[in-house]
Formats: structure tokens, sequence, C-alpha cells
């Protein structure tokens, strides 16, 4: 599936993506504010540990996507990211 696909499905759905892939922090203009997206920054991947950390960070996740559509969830805690130019 593209990723313009799946922001697609999400925007018609209402859901937010939840993704390790670091390509949804730089969607195509045309997609970017289409879609929440929550971007866990995990290297290597590790679905136990991301899941503590959305445990842990989910309410500050949420209230980030309420003031923009880009949350990078790292193990410090997750930042809003803003559009690209």
């Amino acid at each position: 599936m593209r990723n313009s696909d799946l922001v697609n499905a999400a925007r018609q759905s209402g859901e937010i993506i939840l993704t390790f892939d670091a390509d949804f922090l730089n969607l195509q203009p045309e997609l970017q504010g289409l879609v929440k997206v929550m971007f866990i920054d995990m290297h290597p991947r590790n679905p136990s540990k991301a899941r503590t950390m959305i445990d842990k960070w989910i309410d500050e996740c949420v209230e980030l996507l309420r003031q923009g559509n880009t949350v990078r969830l790292m193990d410090t805690g997750p930042v809003l990211q803003r559009k690209s130019r």
C-alpha cells in the first residue's frame, strides 16, 4: 500500500496513522494536513517498547495532535512536527 493510499483511508475513516515510517514526516504537500500522524522514532523497531512509550505518552500525543497534524514520539516524549515547506 502506498503512503497516499494510507492517507486517503485514514482521512475517510478519521483515524490516526501510527507508524515507524519516517516518510510520513515529509508527506507530499497535497497530502500534508489531511490526516493526523504519530511517528514512532525508534531504531531498531521494537513493538513492545513502542507500546510502552505509547502508554506513557498517549495523553501528550493527543494534545499535540489537537495543535497540529504530526507528532514524533521518542523515548524522551512527543514533539509536534511542523509542516515542511
